[in-house]
């Protein structure tokens, strides 16, 4: 709750300065490796009801672009808390283009089930 509140403080204060952008999956508009770690939270696989494979595939391909280490995806589970069922199929297409992944357990749960991240490697390269 802590850091919620600390983020929700940033937020209404860096928001009107540009220090947040809000752009559309699977396109984003920063330069190729900009970020050392790319965080996807609560968004690809918790919505698998409403976005199929393919843009989770572009979306993560797009968060590899602009990450020099690592992306995470968190959770790897969907709306109702069951492990996304083409997990396995994804993290196969995302190491056909060259980076490893692997699941880290995590010492949180906003919900039921989700006490997993999805990691990519993305500085094999």
């Amino acid at each position: 709750m802590e850091a919620l509140k600390r983020f929700l403080a940033h937020y209404r204060s860096a928001f009107p300065l540009g220090r947040y952008v809000g752009p559309a999956l699977p396109d984003l508009p920063f330069a190729d490796r900009s970020f050392g770690i790319t965080l996807c939270g609560h968004l690809l696989f918790i919505y698998s009801s409403l976005f199929d494979l393919d843009f989770f595939y572009r979306s993560i391909r797009e968060f590899c672009r602009v990450s020099r280490e690592e992306v995470r995806v968190h959770p790897t589970v969907d709306s109702s808390g069951m492990k996304y069922g083409k997990l396995s199929e994804f993290r196969e297409r995302i190491e056909d283009l060259g980076y490893a992944t692997q699941i880290l357990d995590v010492d949180h749960e906003f919900f039921r089930g989700a006490n997993q991240t999805l990691g990519i490697l993305v500085n094999l390269k």
